[in-house]
């Protein structure tokens, strides 16, 4: 007969740090899985502004992107420009350059006062660099246009710091104009040149068939295009100002698709202090 020796009895604690490396050896690929699944879920939600950032209250960020028609790189940047300017509390403008304009198209939007402000941003960030597209955020950072990543950080960025000035818009469109008022208040007199109050009339939803350039047999959708920008004559008291103005509307504007932003900027820096935006709803 055969005897088969019995295995000696592990001691308790081997036996429970045996029973131990058992369960994680089950549990550990669940836990990577979850890990990585958090992980995941980080990431999407540091590409997304904040939920707190993005409520109708939310500090007012203006986006100006410097684009082109006849920009190959373009496109997407202006499809980015759309998706974000959906978000309250993002005023995005885009100004349509004309220095690609002999390379095959010219952009029907274009306008060199456009080109004109972005050398001005090029100077104030002591750079010689002009490309597009470019965005400009508040008139203080610029990153590629079509860079979501960097874009959306610029955004909470400029949202964690407390506004420089207030604005409240109101809009009365009548037959050819839009009637404005127009209330700033600094959190601090400024102690140079008072800031520039702009007014910028975007209208959205404007396609263009490209026949030629970089972008040909393509057909282009532009939202938010910059169709009229002007200086408003504002008179600061104690960091209080008080506008009323009258802006012409043109008539081949579509006026269910135009916008209204005012923004008060620094002369010097070309910071944008603060901003406020208003739409044209299709009764007015």
């Amino acid at each position: 007969m055969t005897h088969i020796a019995p295995r000696p009895a592990q001691p308790s604690s081997s036996r429970a740090a045996h029973g131990s490396s058992r369960i994680l050896g089950i549990l550990l690929p669940f836990a990577i899985a979850l890990a990585a699944v958090a992980l995941g879920v980080f990431a999407l939600a540091s590409d997304a502004p904040a939920a707190a950032d993005t409520g109708a209250d939310a500090r007012p960020v203006v986006i100006e992107l410097f684009t082109s028609q006849g920009c190959s790189s373009c496109p997407p940047a202006d499809r980015l420009l759309g998706e974000i300017g959906d978000e309250p509390g993002v005023i995005p403008l885009a100004f349509h350059v004309d220095y690609w304009n002999h390379l095959g198209w010219r952009d029907p939007f274009s306008d060199r006062a456009w080109s004109a402000r972005q050398q001005q941003y090029a100077a104030a960030f002591n750079t010689n660099r002009i490309y597009t597209p470019q965005a400009v955020i508040d008139g203080h950072h610029d990153v590629v246009g079509s860079d979501r990543r960097s874009l959306l950080r610029r955004i909470r960025d400029a949202r964690a710091q407390p506004a420089e000035a207030t604005v409240d818009l109101a809009v009365a469109p009548q037959a050819e104009t839009l009637a404005l008022t127009v209330d700033i208040a600094l959190r601090s007199a400024a102690d140079g040149a008072p800031p520039q109050v702009l007014v910028a009339i975007t209208e959205d939803g404007l396609t263009t068939p490209v026949p030629r350039g970089e972008n040909a047999h393509r057909t282009l959708r532009n939202d938010r295009v910059v169709r009229h920008l002007q200086p408003l004559d504002a008179a600061f008291t104690a960091g209080h100002a008080a506008v009323r103005a009258q802006v012409a509307l043109d008539p081949a504007w579509q006026r269910d698709r135009l916008r209204v932003a005012v923004l008060v900027q620094d002369r010097a820096s070309q910071r944008i202090l603060g901003a406020a935006a208003d739409t044209l709803a299709p009764d007015r």
